[in-house]
């Protein structure tokens, strides 16, 4: 029992030499006790940087650690914190392939599409504050279609409310791209291309606050192109609409 307890106290106290001693990437001497147990002390620290670095050196260099599996969980959560939202993405990727059943792997399908979501936040998509012409609905979807896959597998998981939050935001983004697009089309005299968005909105974006705004966008693109039947049942249907809305 002693024996043990001076070898814990030792690993614990080598890693305390290595945190005050080691700036930037330099390897970290010591057992696979010594590499975790600094890595903590960096991620507890929020040092992020210096986390991912020591778990890569874990990695290498005890790929068959009692580590091995957590420590994958551990870089994936330093890397998102760091804003490696590509390296979250991947390493995500790869533990749902290789560990399918892990406890922990819904955390794996959430943070993959967490970092999706943040990935098309930093670029030119519809979830930046870009000009809507030059924004990119492709990473919104994407990320869209990763919280549905989490949530499909995983409904009741402790971060699935954030997930449907987050869908929430991209869904009304994206109406509200359709209804931009359709306006656009409308202010051009561009009726049917008009009308082909308002529908669009209409169908797929049905629970998103843009709807009524998308059937006065059709009302007038069928008045447009001289379609008085067509413009009368979509003023029904907005009509419809607005009522069960009061109710």
């Amino acid at each position: 029992m002693k024996m043990r307890n001076l070898i814990s106290l030792t690993s614990i106290l080598a890693a305390l030499l290595v945190l005050t001693g080691c700036a930037s990437n330099k390897l970290i001497k010591g057992d696979e006790n010594v590499h975790y147990t600094v890595a903590q002390e960096y991620l507890a620290a929020a040092n992020y940087g210096m986390t991912i670095s020591t778990l890569e050196q874990l990695e290498q260099r005890f790929p068959f650690s009692r580590y091995a599996e957590q420590a994958q969980y551990d870089l994936m959560y330093a890397k998102f914190k760091n804003k490696d939202y590509e390296e979250v993405i991947i390493l995500a990727d790869r533990m749902i392939r290789l560990q399918p059943d892990h406890e922990a792997i819904a955390y794996a399908w959430y943070l993959k599409a967490l970092g999706r979501y943040e990935l098309a936040r930093t670029n030119r998509s519809l979830l930046s504050g870009f000009d809507i012409a030059t924004r990119d609905t492709q990473a919104a979807q994407k990320a869209f279609d990763d919280f549905a896959s989490y949530l499909r597998l995983f409904p009741n998981d402790r971060y699935a409310p954030d997930a449907r939050a987050k869908q929430i935001d991209i869904r009304n983004r994206l109406a509200q791209y359709e209804l931009q697009i359709g306006e656009y089309y409308l202010q051009h005299g561009a009726w049917l291309d008009a009308a082909n968005r308002a529908n669009i909105l209409v169908t797929d974006f049905s629970e998103s606050p843009y709807v009524d705004d998308a059937l006065t966008l059709l009302v007038t693109a069928y008045e447009g192109m001289g379609m008085p039947n067509r413009a009368k049942r979509a003023r029904a249907v907005q009509q419809d609409l607005r009522l069960s809305l009061v109710q």
